[in-house]
């Protein structure tokens, strides 16, 4: 089962909320490396610098998009290419997407 802050919303594809709030973060690190074997990319979609995913997590690419504003075309067909590279590379590979309360991600995805 995927910690609180993580969503599976198709096979090999997640949405992750913030792991900073509420210290969430060792838990899902945890997941990460023992159920998804950090074969992950994930995908930051959130502006905010008082935090430093990059650092604490595996294998991270920064989209940085303003809270409530869409995520730029070009962005979304970046994000697209990479993701689908990535899940065709390895079956056991899984890609995140990562955003504050998960919001801007579905937005993104749906």
């Amino acid at each position: 089962m995927e910690p609180a802050t993580l969503c599976k919303i198709a096979d090999r594809v997640f949405v992750m909320e913030s792991p900073f709030l509420g210290d969430k973060l060792a838990e899902t690190r945890s997941f990460i490396a023992e159920k998804l074997l950090n074969k992950v990319l994930i995908f930051n979609l959130e502006d905010e610098e008082q935090f430093n995913i990059d650092q604490d997590l595996p294998n991270v690419v920064s989209y940085p998009t303003p809270t409530g504003c869409p995520t730029a075309l070009e962005g979304i067909i970046d994000i697209c290419s990479r993701a689908e590279s990535f899940l065709s590379t390895d079956p056991h590979n899984h890609v995140i997407f990562h955003c504050k309360n998960g919001k801007v991600c579905w937005d993104l995805l749906f």
